[in-house]
């Protein structure tokens, strides 16, 4: 199996925590670029997306969450099952739904683009 790389991302409601869900969208292109540079050499860059998980940061937040156990589970089977944008939960596949399709077909172009390039030949 090629070896592992992973990066997490948490989807959040824009109107509850502003910051994260910036610094959440943030990891986006970051998750793309990177698993496209590195595709080659065979390393997997996966993208974890979680809802409100229920920790210290979320105690006070009077919303649904889930069990850190039940992220972990999730993301143990998308890794088993070859998977690059793994929705942990719920919450995650209701806001990330539209999100990854969109991401995949700019992936598909950015891809293309890249595999032509010199800077992929480095």
């Amino acid at each position: 199996m090629p070896s592992g790389l992973a990066a997490l991302r948490l989807m959040t409601s824009a109107n509850l925590v502003g910051s994260c869900t910036v610094r959440s969208v943030g990891f986006a292109p970051v998750t793309l670029g990177v698993r496209i540079e590195l595709r080659s050499q065979r390393t997997v860059v996966v993208g974890v997306y979680a809802g409100f998980v229920d920790t210290d940061m979320t105690k006070n937040l009077t919303v649904p969450k889930v069990r850190p156990e039940d992220i972990a589970a999730a993301v143990v089977s998308g890794l088993e099952n070859g998977i690059e944008e793994i929705l942990a939960d719920e919450r995650s596949r209701e806001v990330a739904t539209n999100f990854v399709r969109e991401s995949r077909i700019r992936e598909e172009i950015n891809q293309k683009i890249w595999d032509e390039s010199p800077y992929s030949k480095q």
